[in-house]
C-alpha cells in the first residue's frame, strides 16, 4: 500500500480531523485546505481548518474564494483525532498549530517540497508534484468523493499560484493534465486571473511604486532586493498580504538571479521572501536562515531589526 494509500485509508476510517498548514498561507496552501475539507464533508466527517497564525492571515486576493472564512483561530478547533499538515515541511511552520498536531492520535503529513522532515505519523511526499493542491487532487482518487466544480476551484488556484502561472521549474506534463480535468469542470480562468492578479487595491499600488523604487540590485551575486516596513502599511492602510505578488516584479528583471522582498513584521522580526531564475536553489538559502520551501521560491523568518536581516543576506550572497 502506498503511502497516498495509508493516508486515504485513515481519512476513510477515522473521524475528527484538523486540517492545517504553514503560517503565512499562499493559495496553495488555502485551496488544499479548503478542498480537503470538502472531502470530509461529503464523507459525513468532523472537521476544523485551523490557522496557523494567532488569526487567521491570507492575502486579499484570496477572499473571493467560497467559505474562507471558514478557517478558523486554532483555540476555535476541538482537540483532533487527526492532524492533517498540508504543505509544511517542517512541525515549526505549523506556527500555533504546533502543539495540537502533536497530541493528535495521528499526524498525516501531506507535502510536495524535497525537503520534507517526514515527522508525521504517516508522511506522503512527492517532489514531483507541483503543489499540494495536485497531490489533493490524486488523493480524491482513493477517496469516496466527487471533485465538485467549486472544489476544481479551490484546487486549480492552489496551482495556478504555486506554479506562478505555469511559469516555474515545477510545472510538469502531469500539472497540465490536471488543470485540464479541472478547467473541465467549468471554471472562469479569466474571472479566476482577475481576482488573484488583478484586483490590488489603490492604495496597494502605490506602495508597489514606491517598493520598486527602492530597489537595490547587485550585478556580482545577481541579487535584487526591496523593503517594506511596519509605517509603510499604515501609511497605506494595507496589510502584508497585499504585498503577496510584490516580488514576483523585481524577479522580472533582466540580470537578476535572486529576488528577495523584506517585511518588517515587529522591530525585531523580519519575514523575507526569495525567488531565483535560471534555475538557481534559493531553498538552500533559505535553509541557511532556518526557513525553506522550493528551489524557485522560498522564505525564511529573521528574528532580527529589518536592515540587519537585510545585511545578513547581502552578506551572505555577495561572500559567495
Amino acid at each position: 500500500m502506498s503511502d497516498k494509500e495509508k493516508i486515504a485509508k485513515v481519512l476513510i476510517e477515522e473521524d475528527y480531523f484538523v486540517i492545517g498548514s504553514h503560517v503565512g498561507p499562499d493559495g496553495d496552501s488555502l485551496g488544499g485546505q479548503l478542498a480537503l475539507s470538502c472531502f470530509l464533508d461529503q464523507m459525513g466527517k468532523h472537521y476544523c481548518i485551523s490557522s496557523s497564525d494567532s488569526k487567521p492571515t491570507f492575502s486579499s486576493h484570496y477572499r473571493f474564494l467560497p467559505n474562507i472564512n471558514s478557517i478558523k483561530e486554532h483555540r476555535e478547533c476541538f482537540e483532533p483525532r487527526v492532524f492533517v499538515a498540508l504543505e509544511c515541511p517542517t512541525p515549526e511552520r505549523l506556527g500555533v498549530n504546533l502543539k495540537m498536531a502533536k497530541s493528535a492520535k495521528t499526524l498525516l503529513n501531506i507535502d510536495h517540497h524535497g525537503d520534507n522532515l517526514n515527522y508525521g505519523s504517516l508522511n506522503w511526499v512527492n517532489a514531483d508534484a507541483s503543489s499540494v493542491s495536485e497531490m489533493i487532487f490524486y488523493l480524491s482518487a482513493h477517496l469516496p468523493v466527487k471533485i465538485t466544480k467549486q472544489i476544481a476551484l479551490y484546487l486549480y488556484v492552489g496551482i495556478v499560484t504555486d506554479t506562478g502561472r505555469f511559469q516555474y521549474a515545477n510545472v510538469k506534463p502531469s500539472t497540465f493534465e490536471v488543470s485540464k480535468k479541472l478547467l473541465e469542470l467549468g471554471l472562469d480562468t479569466n474571472y479566476i486571473f482577475k481576482q488573484i492578479y488583478e484586483s490590488r487595491s489603490f492604495y496597494s499600488t502605490l506602495l508597489l511604486g514606491e517598493v520598486m523604487a527602492k530597489a537595490r540590485f547587485f550585478p556580482r551575486s545577481g541579487l535584487v532586493y526591496s523593503s517594506v516596513n511596519n509605517e509603510d502599511f499604515v501609511l497605506h492602510n494595507i496589510d502584508v498580504g497585499e504585498t503577496e505578488h510584490f516580488i514576483d516584479f523585481l524577479r522580472a528583471i533582466k540580470g537578476v538571479k535572486i529576488a528577495a522582498i523584506f517585511k518588517e513584521v515587529t522591530s525585531t522580526e523580519t519575514k523575507v521572501s526569495l525567488r531565483s531564475t535560471d534555475g538557481l536553489d534559493v531553498a538552500k538559502v533559505a535553509e541557511h536562515f532556518n526557513g525553506g520551501g522550493h528551489p524557485a521560491a522560498s522564505g525564511y523568518t529573521s528574528h532580527k531589526p529589518l536592515k540587519q536581516a537585510i545585511d545578513d543576506l547581502i552578506q551572505l550572497l555577495e561572500s559567495k
